[in-house]
């Protein structure tokens, strides 16, 4: 009897934690498209009700959404998104911008052939989506060309440090990506930082990848400046 309940006891922890992290993909991918706003409260009976599932679930994917520093748990108030101070944002897009500008330069030595068809085709699917005037599918194609020069940089630390930036700087790219006119200057940049991937120019892959996201964060300063609900304090 005590092998068996040692046995259900094992299989019970291994289902529990399969939800608990199936739980916190489903929540981060929320916050990265923006359901969820930066400073907001999760409401932690909600989502056991959302999830059809106990607390318990719910506070382990907590756990782990606090781990990469998507929420903050502030002692009796609950778990929020996090909301990072017009300093941080800046410093975050500053680092992001150092390794995004890294992998350009990577890509244009080390891309296969096969990974400039791909960066191409991202960068022509960046150009259709724009033509549906919807911001929410441009920004889905505009993180793929993005994600696929990560991937021909061919440097494995590299993309998991910007995947982990990128996640938590979604709020504020989304919201440069939705301004009028952004997503017609996005795709210029685009083209030049592939122009110089494809002609296997390093140093011109670099600056261009810099400029476009220098772009981005002073456009996403401003815009968290004017933002009320962007302009957090740090988080404790």
């Amino acid at each position: 009897m005590i092998m068996k309940s040692a046995a259900f006891n094992r299989s019970y922890e291994s289902e529990r934690t399969a939800t608990s992290n199936l739980i916190q993909e489903d929540i981060e991918t929320a916050i990265i498209r923006g359901e969820f706003s930066p400073g907001e409260h999760l409401d932690e009976i909600r989502l056991a009700r959302r999830y059809g599932v106990s607390r318990t679930p719910i506070r382990e994917a907590f756990e782990g959404l606090i781990a990469t520093r998507l929420v903050v748990k502030r002692r009796n108030a609950g778990v929020f998104v996090v909301k990072p101070s017009l300093d941080e944002i800046m410093e975050m897009f500053e680092l992001v911008a150092t390794l995004e500008s890294f992998a350009a330069k990577k890509a244009a030595v080390r891309a296969t052939s096969e990974d400039l068809k791909k960066i191409r085709e991202a960068h022509e699917n960046c150009i259709e989506a724009s033509k549906t005037l919807d911001p929410a599918i441009y920004f889905a194609a505009n993180q793929k060309f993005h994600e696929q020069i990560f991937k021909a940089a061919n440097n494995s630390v590299l993309v998991e440090q910007i995947t982990s930036l990128d996640k938590r700087l979604s709020p504020y790219r989304r919201l440069v990506t939705f301004r009028p006119h952004r997503i017609d200057e996005s795709n210029e940049e685009h083209e030049a930082i592939l122009e110089a991937i494809e002609n296997r120019s390093p140093g011109a892959a670099e600056s261009s990848m810099e400029k476009h996201l220098d772009l981005l964060a002073e456009d996403a300063l401003t815009l968290a400046k004017s933002a009320k609900h962007l302009g957090g304090e740090k988080n404790s």
